[in-house]
């Protein structure tokens, strides 16, 4: 019987679980709903990864020999205790459970468990940047969007209205970005903002980062420079991993579908990055987050 290995990415819109047997083949895949801790909470993320899990689990063992689970969970960071939440999947689901951060899956997809130095820039609706030099790992980013978050669409959308409110309390008219934005969220005056933000799911809200993509890309110079902006703080985070880690030959990748379809935000970061005399080697088409999982469970033996 074929070995294989079940990777989870569970994030702040939706859950995506892959079977992928020891060729490193995909021969199954499901998705769900968010996974992430800080979207919903830690009880309901437990319950959303094991059901899925379960149900992919109950569809494929009598075929495989199913040998670990890896997940990679956005906003892992904030479980008290990890290890209790492993053990509790592990004595649930009957098969060893990995679990870490979404980020660092991400990256092992990247480096692909190879040596050297790798970056990997992750900016959906949240963002981080992690970086790798030959053992060593480092996270910058990824405190959620209550404390640093930058760069994410999350961000982005926050940053607009944020920008609104300011022109209106100083006295100012509201600029054609910030009309526009409110027309489309609904909201008839900047007090409405409160009622937007604090009602609705951080995914939500991130969602009208296309709408200012879009925007964007008809000429509104608010909007570019608000992706431009993004650009540069995820910028910020590359060059304090070339620092930090001390890398001289890194090897980047961009992930998230703010980042890689938002090419104000991507191209602003490469241009900080040059400015400053980092030139990375952008991997151009970096292979699927979920195979992180696989190289991880190959690393520890268990595929």
């Amino acid at each position: 019987m074929k070995k294989a290995v079940i990777a989870v990415d569970a994030g702040g819109t939706k859950t995506r679980v892959a079977l992928i047997d020891e060729e490193k083949r995909i021969v199954a895949e499901m998705t769900g709903a968010a996974g992430s801790p800080a979207v919903t909470s830690i009880e309901t993320s437990f319950t959303v990864v094991l059901e899925l899990v379960e149900t992919m689990l109950s569809h494929h063992r009598a075929d495989y020999d199913i040998t670990f689970v890896q997940m990679g969970v956005s906003g892992f960071g904030i479980i008290a205790d990890p290890a209790a939440f492993e053990r509790r999947l592990t004595e649930r689901l009957g098969v060893e459970v990995a679990v870490n951060d979404d980020g660092y899956v991400t990256l092992y997809s990247l480096s692909q468990a190879r040596p050297g130095e790798w970056i990997a820039v992750i900016s959906g609706t949240g963002s981080s940047v992690y970086g790798y030099n030959n053992g060593e790992t480092l996270l910058l980013g990824g405190y959620g969007h209550l404390l640093t978050e930058a760069g994410s669409a999350y961000a982005a959308v926050k940053r607009t209205a944020v920008e609104a409110i300011r022109q209106h309390e100083e006295g100012e008219p509201l600029s054609p970005l910030s009309q526009a934005l409110m027309r489309e969220i609904g909201v008839e005056n900047v007090y409405r903002f409160k009622v937007f933000f604090f009602n609705n799911p951080k995914s939500k809200v991130a969602a009208y980062a296309r709408f200012l993509s879009t925007c964007a890309q008809a000429g509104d110079a608010e909007a570019k420079s608000v992706l431009r902006q993004c650009g540069r703080d995820l910028a910020r985070w590359v060059k304090l991993q070339y620092q930090r880690l001390k890398l001289s030959a890194a090897k980047i990748g961009f992930f998230g579908s703010f980042i890689t379809q938002a090419a104000f935000v991507r191209d602003e970061l490469l241009a900080s990055l040059r400015a400053d005399g980092y030139a990375p080697e952008v991997i151009a088409d970096p292979e699927d987050p979920i195979f992180g999982a696989y190289y991880l469970a190959a690393r520890s033996g268990k595929i």
